[in-house]
């Protein structure tokens, strides 16, 4: 590929800031507290609450204030959120609430949506998925990218129902022909349940879970992030 005799600069502009926290093995026991005391919920609540969900199971909000698991996880996801809050500049006077569960089945998914007004949000996956109501592990290392470019791929990973994310011009940046899907170009990413992964990211930012077929129950804990003001 030839190019005028100059030199040339790539750069993104108005990036997306994204932040992924990968606690590994370390959290494993949180995790089995975390999917044990899920399934704990969701018997003594199996209606829950319809929020986003499409035949999957949503718990009512505020898990924090009724199991220790969360609680524990709530200040994992505060910690984080500084982090992420003071790496890329932004006022990290912050509090986490909220926390809630999905589960989600055979053909289960979430719908497209966003996350208000609140000042950030995220997910933490304790588990890949739970099989008869045991947890299966998949912890990372990084070596392979979590993130990939573009819409998913079936079965690609062996995991079940990915989270997509939409770019923020999704509508808008269809004037340039792409011919090979790459992160500069990509209008969509995707990602599978990791265990002990964390995201944050701002809450304008369109994301779904898209439906599977395995006979497994994939679980996902979801949260918003506050500013304080006083």
């Amino acid at each position: 590929m030839e190019k005028a005799d100059c030199n040339f600069l790539p750069q993104l502009l108005f990036p997306t800031p994204l932040g992924i926290y990968n606690f590994g093995p370390s959290n494993h026991e949180l995790n089995c507290s975390l999917v044990r005391d899920s399934l704990v919920e969701r018997q003594s609540d199996p209606n829950g609450v319809n929020r986003t969900n499409i035949n999957g199971w949503h718990s009512n909000f505020e898990m924090e204030k009724r199991y220790e698991s969360f609680k524990k996880l709530q200040s994992l996801i505060e910690s984080s959120a500084r982090h992420y809050c003071e790496f890329y500049g932004y006022d990290s006077n912050i509090f986490c609430n909220r926390l809630w569960v999905n589960l989600n089945e055979k053909i289960s998914s979430n719908r497209i949506h966003h996350h208000g007004t609140s000042y950030l949000t995220g997910v933490y996956y304790p588990a890949k998925s739970i099989v008869n109501n045991e947890p299966t592990f998949n912890y990372s290392n990084f070596e392979r990218p979590l993130l990939k470019s573009g819409f998913y791929r079936p079965h690609e990973n062996n995991s079940p129902g990915c989270l997509y994310f939409l770019s923020p011009s999704y509508t808008e940046s269809r004037t340039l022909s792409v011919l090979k899907r790459n992160d500069y170009n990509a209008s969509a990413s995707h990602m599978y349940p990791t265990s002990s992964i964390l995201l944050v990211f701002p809450s304008h930012l369109l994301h779904g879970v898209d439906p599977f077929d395995e006979d497994c129950t994939r679980i996902s804990i979801s949260f918003n992030i506050g500013l304080n003001y006083d």
